[in-house]
């Protein structure tokens, strides 16, 4: 990928890059070749079994998966934004921490393939997304097309996903998918003794974009960091969520803590992206944080200053 495709209304913009700045993954083949790195480094793959229980004793966490049980001296939770485990620290997770997206795989058309060479599509605008934004990313051939809301806002998801397909006269031609997305923010209660949560059941997700592997990944590393100071008889075992917390916090705390607040302003005075994007140097702005290039809260008085130019003069 090289660039964005912004939509809004009947406008539409193209933001392109020097350089590659991204790539879109099949997030099953994905985890499949994480497992195998796993596997080379002589860890244990478990597939078709679920972790039901976990239970924290003097000297040992007790994991419950099916009929099997397993005893490990720390437990690193990435069970998605639904997980057990973590209702046992923090509870679960609020309808008002919630988005939901809808997304369906597929394939691409003439009109679609020649038009959008390494370019991924964001749609803006409330006939794309009751609150949020809408998405075509492009997968060898085929592409998932999809949108994400607030929870609360969640209603016909399903003609909001048409209006996006029509823009290229695509056929949705297979299921869709819902799935749910911490919008949370950083959350502190996500580490006790013995066990740390990390990715969707930490609400390790961007509140903005809904963006999450980078994050549960930058987030699984500090876990095993923290763990294996402790192993290596660095730090003791009731500073390991401590140090892990630390670590968050000096990582994308701070950013998700700034997105958080610019999601509830966008609410509650109703800024919409949609207005915002006619202003070229706030669209170029979006474009870079939608590709991970630059983190666009640090811009929050210029932001301000030309959202306010945007809404009074038009």
């Amino acid at each position: 990928m090289k660039g964005l495709r912004i939509i809004s209304g009947d406008s539409e913009w193209v933001i392109e890059f020097d350089e590659i700045v991204g790539y879109n993954v099949d997030r099953t083949k994905f985890a499949d070749f994480l497992a195998s790195r796993v596997i080379k480094e002589g860890g244990v793959v478990e597939t078709s079994n679920t972790v039901t229980d976990v239970k924290v004793l003097n000297d040992v966490a007790l994991v419950k998966a099916g009929k099997s049980k397993y005893q490990t001296e720390i437990v690193v939770a990435a069970d998605g934004a639904y997980s057990k485990i973590s209702s046992k620290i923090r509870g679960r997770f609020t309808s008002r921490d919630l988005g939901i997206t809808i997304q369906a795989r597929i394939d691409q058309n003439k009109e679609f393939s020649n038009s959008n060479k390494n370019l991924n599509i964001i749609f803006f605008g409330k006939i794309y997304s009751p609150f949020g934004y809408g998405w075509i990313f492009p997968k060898k051939g085929k592409i998932d097309i999809g949108l994400g809301t607030l929870a609360s806002k969640a209603k016909n998801l399903e003609k909001y996903l048409v209006n996006i397909s029509k823009h290229y006269n695509l056929e949705i031609n297979a299921p869709v998918r819902y799935a749910p997305v911490p919008l949370s923010g950083p959350l502190k209660n996500i580490a006790v003794t013995r066990i740390l949560l990390a990715g969707d059941s930490a609400g390790h997700v961007s509140p903005l974009t809904g963006e999450g592997i980078k994050f549960s990944m930058i987030a699984g590393k500090m876990a095993a960091e923290a763990i294996i100071g402790y192993f290596k008889n660095r730090v003791k075992l009731k500073d390991v969520a401590k140090i892990y917390l630390g670590k968050l916090e000096r990582s994308f705390y701070g950013r998700f803590r700034r997105e958080k607040m610019l999601l509830k302003l966008s609410e509650r005075r109703g800024i919409s992206s949609s207005r915002l994007v006619y202003d070229k140097k706030i669209r170029n702005a979006i474009a870079e944080f939608y590709v991970d290039k630059t983190d666009i809260t640090k811009k929050l008085p210029f932001i301000a200053l030309r959202a306010l130019k945007t809404y009074i003069l038009g």
